[in-house]
């Protein structure tokens, strides 16, 4: 899929300016930024949902459809009287679709609301039930904007752990829209940062190591009498100072892990 020289305004203001970029099938890409960069609006008008100003997308045999695509966006919704169970009947394609969802329900833990309305689902239930109704038809192409904006951590962690060992089985094409980059560095190998409308970085996950920047991860234990056993904090330190880090906390240190990247919250900032 080559995506040349697109352009969208809305009036007098421009979105996206000038944006050119391949994927290939099989490709796990996240679309970073601030907000107001073109984010979204640049997976819409790959996915078909928004028509370009300008420019032109030459699908070749990757054309999104509605049969090949799970595209799950923040905020959506259904019917509030709706049973999860209809739900995910209404969504699947075929009889294969609902027997695999079946199997993604247990996977996944949601057998004790399959009788629950949608309106008493919370955020994360609600999110997970979309992601279960995507999955189940074995899409080739994955949209995900901002799928877990209002979710706390631990509903966030639970969704990106399910679909990220899915996406790997099934060797989906995935494009994510995420303002967290700890989801975009679990799910994906390239990484498109927007800024005012155009692409200024364009990285894949190897372009991410260099000397320059480092982040040195310490898991320290916490004594017994705190309300919680272990504390996690993170210290971001030139590489050349990094293995004297360790050497001055490895009296404390239960487990590390050193990462050499480029400062990607720079790049977005």
């Amino acid at each position: 899929m080559k995506i040349k020289n697109i352009k969208k305004s809305y009036g007098n203001n421009q979105v996206l300016n000038d944006i050119s970029f391949e994927l290939k099938a099989g490709d796990k890409v996240a679309l970073l930024g601030n907000n107001g960069a073109g984010k979204s609006t640049l997976m819409n008008i790959i996915n078909g949902n928004v028509k370009a100003s300008s420019g032109k997308i030459e699908y070749g045999k990757m054309k999104p459809t509605s049969n090949n695509t799970g595209y799950i966006m923040q905020n959506m919704t259904l019917p509030p009287d709706a049973l999860v169970s209809e739900v995910l009947a209404l969504f699947s394609n075929d009889e294969q679709s609902k027997e695999y969802g079946l199997k993604l329900v247990k996977e996944f833990k949601m057998e004790s609301y399959l009788r629950q309305r949608f309106s008493n689902l919370s955020g994360g239930q609600k999110q997970k039930l979309f992601l279960v109704s995507a999955l189940q038809n074995s899409p080739e192409y994955f949209f995900l904007d901002e799928i877990t904006t209002g979710l706390d951590s631990e509903s966030r962690g639970e969704l990106f752990k399910f679909l990220s060992s899915n996406l790997k089985v099934k060797n989906s094409t995935l494009l994510l829209v995420t303002h967290y980059l700890e989801e975009a560095l679990q799910l994906c190998d390239r990484f498109i940062i927007l800024k005012d409308g155009k692409i200024i970085a364009d990285l894949q996950k190897s372009d991410l190591i260099q000397e320059e920047f480092s982040f040195v991860e310490f898991l320290v234990e916490v004594p017994e009498f705190e309300a919680y056993k272990l504390k996690e904090k993170q210290y971001k330190l030139p590489k050349e100072l990094a293995e004297q880090a360790i050497i001055k906390f490895n009296k404390e240190l239960v487990l590390y892990q050193m990462t050499y990247r480029i400062n990607l919250e720079e790049l977005l900032s």
